[in-house]
Order: C-alpha cells, then structure tokens, then sequence
C-alpha cells in the first residue's frame, strides 16, 4: 500500500472566506492548521483554485479547511450519554495527541531517502493514526457516514431485528406500541439533521476509536512508500486529499476527482 506525500505538498481544504480576526472558536478546522502551516508560502498563504469557475485566489491558513462549530456536539441526550457537559469537546479535546505531536511526524514527510529505511515505530503509527483521522474528519467522510447511517435505519432488516422483541414490549407497557415507537425513532435517526451530525461525531471521542485503531492496525502490515514533489515542481490538492496504492490500482478517495476545490504554494 503507498501513500502519496509530496515535499512540499501544499495543502489546504476548503471553500471557504473566514476573515482572520472572526471568532475562531467556531471555525472548526477539519484538516488541523498546525499540519496546514508547514505547507504555506513565506507568506504565509495558499492559493486556492475553484474548478467550476477556474478562479485562482490566495488564502490564509484560517480562511481554508473549516466550518462553522464543525465538530459541536447539539444534543443534550449525546452529551449525556457519552458523560461529557462541553458541547465543544471534540475541538478541544479528541485530536489533542495528533495535533501536538505533529512534529515528530514531520520529519517522516520532509526528509528524503534515496533507499528503503526503517522509521521509529512509535512515529510510523503515530503517522497512520494521523492520516486516518484526518479522512474521518472530512466533511465527504461525514456525508457518507450520514448517508449510510440513513439507509440503515430505513433498511427493512432493521426492523426485522426488533421484532423478538415487540411482544415483550408490549407485555411490559402495553399503553405503548413498539412498533409505532420504533418507527418514530427511525423517523427521528433519519430527518433530523443535528441527530445525524452528533452520532458521526460520537464517533470521533477519545473513548470511541474502535474503528480508527483496527485501520491502523491493518495499514500497518503494509510497506509505505513516500513520494516527494521534485524539486521547484509544485504540489496539487484538494480540499479531500489523499489515495493509496494497492498492487496496480490506484484506490481514489476523493482527492483528486469530483467537485472539490484544488490548492497550491
């Protein structure tokens, strides 16, 4: 499996035009800046390119890769039942170990090799862990989450899997009908958009990282392979970076193809 780094890959992700002095509180980045600060011009700047109208403008690290309270958890009843009182949480607290670790990871992109080296283990999972997240973050990952969190809760064997259970409902409160209450609950899962925003983003605390530490796991069987940009050449990307490399086929995540907005140094 290779992942594809450049050099000086530069980075940015968004279609977006915070100005720098708003209230960055509710400006959640989905790609984290420290990452995106390493791939600026000394300037300090990126330059966007808008594939549906061709238009090339610079921006800030602040002004790409976000949305508005991203990553703020809306109800009360997510809160609860994850124990956690700041709507805010998973901005401050669920990417703190990637974010400031960052630079330890970093000479494993900048540094180039002429030949096959061993990196330090602690750093190379600390690297995949990153990468990975940062997918999970992105709003496409999201959408697809939501989408088929939608189509399960729609799916007829979701119902069918409660139906042992309706006649003892029923014995135990028969003033409520299990099954109007089941299809409420599905209602519910699939209409209401805060729902579905904070049952992606319980997926994303400390504490639920099943899914995160099992991909690791399995990248980590693989050799990884770094490409760096040759030298003076520039480095293209989109607001959904990145790819891997199986045998002779190129698995596309969603960098490169479709409606995204493309940056450069």
């Amino acid at each position: 499996m290779t992942f594809a780094k450049p050099l000086r890959a530069n980075l940015a992700c968004s279609n977006a035009n915070i100005q720098d002095s708003m209230d960055k509180s509710f400006a959640h980045h989905y790609v984290p800046q420290t990452y995106l600060k390493q791939f600026a011009n000394d300037q300090k700047k990126l330059y966007q390119l808008d594939k549906s109208s061709g238009m090339i403008s610079p921006k800030t690290i602040a002004q790409i890769c976000y949305q508005l309270s991203y990553y703020t958890i809306v109800k009360e009843e997510t809160k609860l039942v994850n124990n956690i009182s700041d709507p805010n949480f998973i901005e401050k607290k669920a990417f703190v170990r990637h974010e400031n670790n960052y630079g330890k990871i970093l000479p494993l992109l900048t540094v180039g090799h002429r030949s096959d080296f061993i990196a330090d283990g602690d750093k190379v999972r600390l690297f995949l862990e990153t990468l990975v997240s940062m997918k999970r973050r992105n709003p496409v990952f999201k959408q697809r989450v939501n989408n088929d969190s939608k189509n399960h809760y729609s799916s007829q064997k979701f119902m069918e899997d409660f139906k042992p259970y309706i006649e003892i409902s029923r014995k135990i409160d028969p003033s409520t009908d299990p099954v109007e209450y089941i299809k409420n609950h599905i209602n519910y899962v699939v209409t209401d958009a805060a729902k579905q925003s904070d049952m992606y983003l319980s997926r994303l605390l400390p504490g639920n990282s099943d899914i995160l530490k099992e991909v690791v796991q399995t990248l980590w069987q693989f050799k990884l392979l770094i490409y760096h940009a040759p030298s003076g050449c520039e480095f293209l990307s989109s607001d959904n970076p990145g790819f891997v490399v199986a045998g002779n086929e190129v698995i596309n995540l969603g960098g490169l193809n479709g409606d995204f907005i493309f940056y450069f140094r």
